[in-house]
């Protein structure tokens, strides 16, 4: 698990990370909005000897005994004696303490700041102005020295009045909308790389190479529209070009000498084998090699489908001897391509492809022709792709783009090898257009492959 490959990731998952971001924005927009609005109003007291040398010597000693009289009634200003008559005269239902905030302002030590929060603009205003009056009444009764006359030393005046507010101090909608954003966020990250984590399906060359310890032979891109037949409906195509160099790269996979015959298959249904298959087919007999494309899949066959052609007669009318392979051989519609499909629906098709019948079948094509290419059921649900590879030369794994799981491309992988056969290599398909660059770079960059060629493979595709 590289850094790289988990940036790739992220990257290549924008889509959650934007949802989970919008998630969370529209979140903080309700919070916004169901919230009550609450307003702060503030108010400044200045505090005052009331009347020089009353308190001290020299200015300087009435300034530090204001100062110092200050500090003692920010608590002051938040009593119940001040709150309560201050709540009765502002007109507002409660004032508690939580809801004042008294602050000693050191740049200017005589001046006391009273902030307070209420539901509407008028009550913070209003009680904002209260809680001055009633503190300067409270402070007058504190500092009254009755030997001198019944004079407080200390007066408390409003220096200047709470205004209405015109807007709220909470909710902060751009605060709850950041909130929700980064929560968003912090949600689709964790899925994000939980899905790294915990998805086993191939993603990119890096993912295969470490499920199999080689390079994909090539990298099938997704086509827009259905499937279909790229090389006979679009030969002049980059997807067409794309499999001629498949054609290059699986002539020369097999280390000893060229495959006569090639079975192709995947771990699970909708790999897209069968496309692969019949384009592959199309591109050697392109190539001027004389090429017979079997379909194997006597389950699902549709070779006949994909190329226009007659279901009957096929290859399991051969193998039960009721026709002859000459006679059942079919124009596959490009010039140097035949084609044996499927034919009449057998009781067991595991039976028939494990004969000796099929093995004389698969001679006398091989005899007859440069390449043979096989269609084969999945490896894992059903036997009959293993017994085919068996008797052929060769096998071409098909793994689905993010649906193949690892696990089952190693064990179909191994089920292939078991049984002697040569695996060519997997080739990735239906890969999206907007991931294709980075599995074509990674599917480049050195992978200590034993592959004959690591070079891309573009292509469109089918699941069939």
């Amino acid at each position: 698990m590289t850094l790289n490959r988990i940036l790739k990731h992220v990257r290549n998952s924008w889509r959650t990370l934007v949802i989970c971001a919008v998630a969370g924005l529209v979140l903080g927009g309700l919070v916004t909005l169901i919230q009550e609005p609450t307003y702060e109003a503030t108010s400044t007291v200045l505090l005052s000897p009331n009347g020089l040398g009353n308190v001290g010597p020299s200015l300087g000693a009435d300034a530090y005994f204001i100062a110092q009289r200050a500090q003692s009634y920010v608590e002051v200003a938040t009593a119940p004696q001040v709150l309560g008559p201050a709540a009765t005269k502002a007109g507002v239902d409660d004032l508690p303490e939580s809801s004042v905030t008294v602050t000693w302002l050191t740049s200017a030590p005589a001046n006391l700041e009273i902030a307070v929060r209420q539901p509407t603009a008028l009550g913070a205003a209003a009680a904002a102005n209260a809680v001055a009056e009633q503190l300067s009444i409270v402070v007058g009764g504190l500092e009254r020295v009755p030997r001198a006359g019944g004079n407080a030393s200390v007066r408390v005046s409003v220096a200047r009045p709470a205004s209405v507010p015109q807007s709220p101090v909470s909710p902060d909608p751009v605060v709850y909308l950041l909130v929700g954003l980064v929560a968003g966020l912090a949600v689709g990250f964790p899925l994000v790389l939980g899905g790294l984590l915990f998805r086993r399906g191939i993603s990119d060359a890096e993912a295969l190479s470490e499920a199999t310890g080689e390079a994909p032979l090539g990298v099938i891109g997704a086509a827009p529209s259905a499937a279909g037949l790229i090389l006979r409906d679009a030969p002049r195509s980059l997807p067409a070009e794309a499999f001629r160099k498949l054609r290059t790269t699986v002539q020369f996979a097999k280390p000893d000498a060229a495959a006569r015959s090639i079975v192709v298959s995947g771990p699970r249904l909708r790999a897209g084998a069968t496309t692969v298959a019949a384009n592959l087919a199309l591109a050697a007999a392109e190539a001027g090699r004389k090429v017979v494309l079997v379909d194997g899949n006597l389950r699902e066959p549709a070779v006949s489908k994909l190329l226009r052609l007659k279901d009957r007669p096929g290859l399991t009318d051969v193998l039960s001897g009721d026709v002859e392979l000459t006679d059942a051989l079919q124009a596959g519609g490009a010039p140097g391509l035949t084609v044996l499909t499927a034919g009449s629906g057998p009781g067991e098709p595991g039976s028939l492809l494990a004969g000796a019948r099929m093995v004389t079948v698969l001679e006398e094509l091989e005899a007859a022709a440069d390449l043979v290419i096989i269609d084969a059921p999945p490896v894992l649900p059903y036997a009959e792709a293993a017994e085919l590879a068996a008797i052929a030369d060769a096998a071409l794994l098909v793994a689905r783009y993010r649906q193949t799981n690892v696990d089952e491309l190693q064990l179909a992988r191994s089920t292939l090898a078991q049984v002697g056969t040569t695996v060519l290599g997997v080739v990735i398909n239906a890969v999206p257009e907007r991931d294709r660059a980075d599995v074509v770079k990674a599917t480049q960059a050195p992978t200590g492959s034993t592959s004959a060629a690591n070079q891309p493979e573009l292509a469109d595709h089918s699941s069939l």
